[in-house]
């Protein structure tokens, strides 16, 4: 069996820094969004909404917590790429 080169890779670990106070907010949102889901059954031991939350959910903070979300995976990737992906394509 060939053996894969390995090298280490960093991993992002980011926290939201309004995350106290939308947390609750987002929880509201998506727990109504699972109580008026017609496919959902009180049986059912998980939950996974549909695939359009980008367009489901029309909120400010929302849009801050997506934008800071992808901006926490392109650092993260950047970082791990350093060196390997030509700078100036990163952003």
């Amino acid at each position: 069996m060939e053996a894969l080169e390995l090298w280490p890779s960093l991993i992002g670990v980011n926290q939201y820094g309004d995350a106290d106070n939308i947390n609750p907010l987002f929880q509201r949102i998506f727990m109504a969004m699972r109580a008026t889901d017609p496919e959902y059954s009180k049986r059912d031991t998980f939950y996974a909404s549909r695939d359009d939350l980008l367009h489901r959910v029309k909120l400010n903070e929302w849009n801050q917590f997506l934008e800071f979300a992808a901006g926490a995976v392109r650092d993260t990737a950047k970082k791990a790429n350093h060196g390997i992906w030509p700078q100036e394509s990163v952003d």
